[in-house]
């Protein structure tokens, strides 16, 4: 009887680890993976908040606005403005060494003018309308700008000096005023003749002639007589006017004025026709003449 070697039935089974253990012989830590279940919100193009809100004034969802977020809002606002307006302020001492004053109103009641320009500054019922509206510029200029009373003044003056100098000022007292107005006549005069007598006699038989035409009506003879106030040049524009109505001689004197300080065409005729004055001076005459812008001859002199 043969012997029979007993069959081997193989397992192949996987061991299975152990309970909390790794294959490597460590512990298994639990992991936890946490399912995020919570969705976001649908992005939904068309929901737009309105200019100006924000989600803390307005409710997408019943498109309201929310009260109590723009009452919150309102108030952050407010406190945004006067801490902006501490600050400005605040700016406005550093800027000007703490002389800077606040509103316009300030300037004015601070600014006291230089002598001789205090009735300019007076705006009642309406008075000095330019100067009013060239001061309140410059306040309104010295309020944004921050400056300084002195720096306000300073301009101001110079604004005042300015205005002098282009006429809208007149700052001569009346001393002045009728000094100066005698020897601006004195000046004319000599322009007419350099004899005062002779040129006032000039003057007068212009004014008398003007008078004692009843062709001019009042109003023009007014008229005329603001033409010979205007100096020697208005004068001679009238006795052009006598000549055009037949004057002549001494009952109608020419009158020439000229820029150039050449004597009157009388003078000149005078000179012209004496025997005593040579040929070359004669020539001279006419040429100072033309020079002078002087056209047509000279005057019949008897």
């Amino acid at each position: 009887m043969s012997e029979e070697t007993p069959e081997v039935v193989e397992t192949t089974e996987t061991p299975t680890p152990a309970e909390n253990t790794t294959l490597t012989g460590g512990k298994l830590e639990a992991e936890t993976v946490e399912t995020e279940t919570k969705e976001k919100a649908p992005t939904n193009p068309n929901l737009e908040y309105p200019e100006g809100f924000d989600e803390t004034t307005y409710d997408l969802a019943t498109k309201t606005v929310k009260a109590e977020g723009i009452l919150e809002r309102e108030a952050a606002l407010k406190k945004d403005r006067d801490n902006f307006k501490k600050q400005a302020q605040d700016m406005r001492k550093i800027i000007s060494k703490g002389k800077a004053k606040e509103t316009a109103d300030e300037y004015i009641d601070a600014y006291v003018p230089q002598e001789g320009y205090e009735d300019f500054y007076n705006f009642e019922d309406g008075a000095n309308p330019e100067v009013k509206a060239g001061f309140d510029k410059l306040t309104k200029v010295a309020t944004e700008q921050a400056l300084n009373v002195e720096q306000h003044r300073a301009v101001t003056d110079l604004m005042n000096e300015l205005m002098a100098d282009a006429g809208v000022f007149d700052t001569r007292t009346a001393e002045q005023k009728e000094i100066q107005q005698k020897d601006w006549l004195r000046e004319e005069n000599k322009k007419l003749h350099k004899d005062p007598v002779e040129a006032v006699r000039i003057i007068n038989q212009t004014v008398d002639w003007v008078q004692g035409m009843n062709v001019f009506s009042d109003s023009e003879k007014e008229v005329l007589g603001k033409v010979m106030d205007s100096g020697a040049e208005g004068v001679a524009i009238i006795n052009k006017f006598r000549g055009m109505f037949g004057g002549r001689g001494k009952d109608m004197p020419t009158v020439e004025v000229s820029g150039s300080g050449l004597s009157s065409d009388l003078s000149l005729a005078t000179e012209y026709n004496k025997s005593s004055t040579t040929q070359a001076r004669r020539i001279e005459i006419m040429e100072q003449r033309r020079a002078a812008g002087r056209r047509g001859g000279l005057p019949l002199v008897r």
